[in-house]
């Protein structure tokens, strides 16, 4: 798994095993194939395409959609969209907005 610290501006796309702890100006995309594990935060949206797997353990200051995987352990400021997508939801995870399934 790659690893990633830094404090980046706009978008990213991930097709591979990536562990983001930095801060994302951005919104990110985690395409088939693509794995994340995001311990850090990202200022925008989180969507998960068919094939893709997030873990959240850090913030995600938008919105998630969902058509993939996503593990929710940490804080989602906006709404959860699951449009066909498996939601795995910790008792402890904080989601400000509203979950729609």
């Amino acid at each position: 798994m790659r690893q990633d610290n830094r404090k980046l501006d706009g978008d990213l796309a991930v097709d591979e095993s990536l562990e983001f702890s930095g801060l994302l100006g951005g919104s990110i995309r985690v395409v088939s194939g693509g794995s994340l594990r995001l311990t850090g935060e990202c200022v925008g949206d989180l969507s998960v395409e068919p094939g893709g797997h997030a873990v959240i353990e850090g913030t995600v200051g938008g919105d998630v959609i969902n058509r993939g995987i996503v593990e929710i352990r940490g804080a989602v400021k906006g709404k959860v969209a699951s449009r066909g997508g498996t939601l795995i939801r910790a008792p402890d995870a904080l989601i400000r907005g509203v979950v729609e399934q």
